[in-house]
């Protein structure tokens, strides 16, 4: 048990490092994490896409697009050929944004990533991965 609890704590700790990095853009790691996304997507992606590609339900999805497009780092557009569905797509207060949170976001990545050898985070990744097994599917 106890190793479970260290795991989890070192999990949240690391979590809340992150959290604290993106705070002062007033950013979560839910919300950069749907904007690189996007990015990477080319601007334009639908919702179930983005909930598919991030793992998270459809109505997470929606409260994150929702409180980004407050923001101004994105907009919903309807798709032409289906007026029921729509399109997320990244603003350009979106795009900039990216751009100066992006390089200060990889050099902290940068420094987590030189802590451990890549055969270390192949091995973290694994050993990641097993403890997960047991839970899915229950």
């Amino acid at each position: 048990m106890q190793h479970i609890l260290s795991y989890l704590k070192n999990s949240q700790s690391l979590l809340r490092q992150i959290e604290e990095h993106l705070a002062p853009y007033g950013l979560t790691p839910a919300q950069f994490n749907i904007l690189g996304v996007l990015w990477q997507a080319g601007g334009k992606l639908q919702p179930s896409e983005l909930s598919d590609r991030l793992l998270v339900t459809r109505p997470t999805i929606t409260a994150l697009l929702g409180s980004l497009e407050k923001k101004g780092w994105l907009h919903r557009e309807r798709i032409q050929s289906d007026g029921r569905m729509r399109l997320v797509v990244l603003s350009d207060a979106g795009l900039a944004l990216l751009r100066e949170v992006g390089p200060v976001h990889q050099a902290m990545v940068d420094r987590l990533s030189a802590r451990l050898t890549e055969e270390e985070w192949m091995t973290l990744v694994d050993l990641s991965k097993k403890c997960n097994e047991p839970l899915q599917g229950e």
